[in-house]
């Protein structure tokens, strides 16, 4: 399969750590590097999600193999949220989403 893009998937919540004050605190984030084919959002997942206070950007299809849980994804350039995600075997799909300020 050809891919038309690359994507970095980031872990901020594995490397949590607690400080000398037993405080949770985020470490230093895992980046991964994947192959991904960029798709856009069609108006059944958008309107799906708007709903919740989320503004979908795009999805990303990756190797489910590459797809560890994370929560945060770097594409060209802009980190989005994981909005959620569908595995279909050996592909994972990735709503990537902004949330809408309040106010």
């Amino acid at each position: 399969m050809r891919y038309n893009g690359t994507a970095v998937l980031r872990d901020v919540a594995t490397n949590m750590t607690v400080d000398e004050e037993g405080n949770e605190v985020e470490g230093e984030p895992i980046d991964t590097e994947v192959f991904c084919n960029v798709r856009s959002v069609g108006i059944e997942t958008w309107a799906t999600v708007a709903e919740l206070g989320i503004k979908p950007e795009a999805q990303i299809q990756v190797r489910s193999c590459d797809y560890a849980d994370q929560t945060l994804v770097l594409l060209n350039g802009r980190e989005y949220d994981v909005s959620y995600t569908s595995t279909r075997g050996e592909f994972t799909i990735i709503t990537l989403a902004t949330h809408i300020p309040n106010g």
